[in-house]
Formats: structure tokens, sequence, C-alpha cells
């Protein structure tokens, strides 16, 4: 009788456990989903050949057109963009975009052009001196001899470059005063010095120095004077060979301004104003 009152309890226990167990088997039994690796956008790669640079915009060769002036390469080229017409020459930038070859030329084309509040500061750059003085050009001089004291006129031209950043510059002065009269012959060499202008006029005015030969004559005349021999009355004739060493500027429209010494010929220094026709 006890076995068989135990039987309905032991049916009745295991039940339990099976309805308890069940969640538990099952959950370990139950086959797992495949986990799927969501990928991260790639990045996007930049656009081939864009780059950014920093300059300074000039003036272009007609109205509303831009020249962008790299800073120290002074490298040069034109630029189109967004915004330009908003802008001013010698205006600071920072522009985004690529260099198109247009015709024979290059062309920056700017995306995107960001005025910066800084002066500008361009460096040397041959190319632009080339384009800046020409090849060839010609002009006219005056100035101001000292020891003697002569008024002094003159006219030369300007080829090159020959190598590097050197011009030969020959020319043609006469010289006259009270006394004296000289003219001379020049075979100078000219050297435009690399150097790094800042503000408005960096682009503008080119720094150079140079030296040549000379061929002087000279005449001293002292007719009309006291006491002078009436055998030596225009018979002071002398010819001669010098030096010259000078120094000066120039600015890109032709105007320059030249410190010149010649301590083997007359007058020793000379101070002048001239003009170069491009």
């Amino acid at each position: 009788m006890t076995t068989l009152r135990m039987l309905p309890t032991k049916f009745l226990l295991g039940f339990i456990l099976i309805i308890l167990c069940k969640p538990v088997l099952g959950a370990q039994q139950a086959p797992q989903a495949p986990q799927v690796a969501v990928a991260s956008p790639a990045p996007q790669a930049p656009q081939a050949g864009t780059e950014t640079r920093t300059g300074c915009l000039t003036a272009g060769s007609s109205a509303g057109t831009f020249v962008f002036v790299q800073d120290m390469t002074g490298l040069q080229m034109s630029i189109t963009g967004p915004g330009l017409s908003t802008l001013k020459p010698d205006q600071k930038v920072t522009v985004t975009g690529a260099v198109a070859r247009r015709g024979t030329v290059d062309v920056f084309e700017a995306t995107r052009i960001d005025p910066i509040d800084a002066p500008c500061q361009v460096g040397f750059s041959a190319d632009a001196l080339k384009r800046s003085i020409g090849r060839a050009r010609f002009g006219g001089r005056a100035g101001l001899g000292l020891d003697p004291e002569l008024i002094v006129l003159g006219a030369q031209a300007e080829f090159g470059p020959v190598f590097g950043n050197i011009w030969v510059r020959p020319s043609a002065e006469f010289a006259f005063g009270e006394v004296t009269k000289i003219f001379n012959i020049n075979a100078d060499a000219v050297y435009y010095l690399p150097f790094i202008g800042y503000g408005a006029d960096q682009a503008r005015w080119a720094t150079y120095v140079g030296a040549g030969p000379t061929f002087t004559i000279e005449r001293r005349d002292f007719e009309g004077f006291p006491n002078e021999p009436v055998e030596d009355v225009d018979s002071d004739w002398s010819t001669d060979f010098g030096l010259n060493i000078f120094v000066g500027i120039t600015h890109k429209n032709g105007m320059f301004f030249e410190l010149k010494a010649a301590p083997y010929s007359t007058p020793n220094v000379r101070l002048y104003v001239g003009y170069s026709f491009k």
C-alpha cells in the first residue's frame, strides 16, 4: 500500500522537474543565429589632383581677373573660382582646387577660396622675374654726377636672362658741366637679387646689383676762363677705361632708381632715375 501511494507522488515530482528544466534545455539546444558584420562606411578619398595652397592675389591682365602668387616659391598662375569678384588685389588667401591646362598655360581652378587677414609674402621666382622684366626692353635715364658735378643723360637696352638671373645691359651716356663733357659707353651685367617682399608692393619692386667695363671720352674746355693759356684752349681731350659698380631697384612698370660708382672712371659717383619700356 505504501508503494502504491508513493507512485503518484513520484510521477508528480518528475512531471514538475520536466516542466522546470524544459526552458533551460531548449535554450541550450536552440541554434544561435549567425552574426552578420556590419561594415563601416569607407572614408572618401580626396579627388585626384586636389591641393591647398597659400598665397596672394594680384590683378590679372584684364579687368576682373586675378593671378595667384604662391607663398615662398613665387610661382604665378591665373586662378578661377567662387567668390573672386568679392576680393581685391593684394589679398592673401588659402585656395583649394586643382591645376588645369588651358591651351598653353596652367590655371588653378579653385573650388574654395578663403581670405586671410595677413600681409602678402611672396618669394622669388625666376619665371615671374622673366615675365616682369621681359627678355628685351629699352629705356632712358637721367641723373647727376658728383666729382665733378655733371648732368647725365643716357639710353640703355636690357637683354636676358643670359645665365640664371643675369641680364646684359649695354648703355651710352653723355654728361656735361661747366668745364667737363664726358661720353661713356658701358657694357654692364645686372643680377636681380632673390629677395622676399612684404606688403602691397612686394611683387612690384625688384632689387639688383651689377658691374661692367666702361669706355670714357672726356673733354675739358676752359675757353673763357681767365688766366688760361691760349694754346691749352680746346686741347684737353682724354680717353680711359674704367669699371662700373652699381645697385638699384626697379618697378614692374619700368621705373628704376640707381646708384653707380666708377672707381676708375669719371665722374666717380652718379645718381640716376630712369624708365624702361617693354
